[in-house]
């Protein structure tokens, strides 16, 4: 495996790594939404923030190009929806160049 060989893989990992990121997100944001009364401590609060730190940048800038999408009163966030295929494409690219280089 060549230099453009492990930059692709590191790329790929980190990739994964952020989608890993995302769908912790989703189970934190999940947990969040349906046990109102939870709040983490300990482990679980570093893990959370941990998550939300990494994750909210991208998330947030995206939110402020595509606002959420008002049904009655529900609003949708695209911006997850959005990054999450984002990633998924370009992981699927990074991967056929990396492989692509063997």
């Amino acid at each position: 495996m060549g230099a453009n060989g492990m930059i692709f893989g590191a790329i790929y990992l980190a990739l994964s790594l952020f989608m890993y990121l995302l769908m912790a997100r989703i189970v934190v944001s999940f947990i969040d939404s349906f046990v109102r009364d939870w709040r983490p401590r300990g482990a679980a609060l570093v893990f959370a923030s941990t998550v939300n730190r990494t994750t909210e940048p991208l998330l947030g800038w995206v939110r402020k190009v595509i606002p959420p999408v008002n049904f009655g009163g529900v609003q949708l966030d695209l911006s997850f929806i959005l990054v999450f295929f984002v990633v998924s494409i370009l992981k699927g690219f990074v991967f056929r160049l990396g492989v692509g280089m063997m």
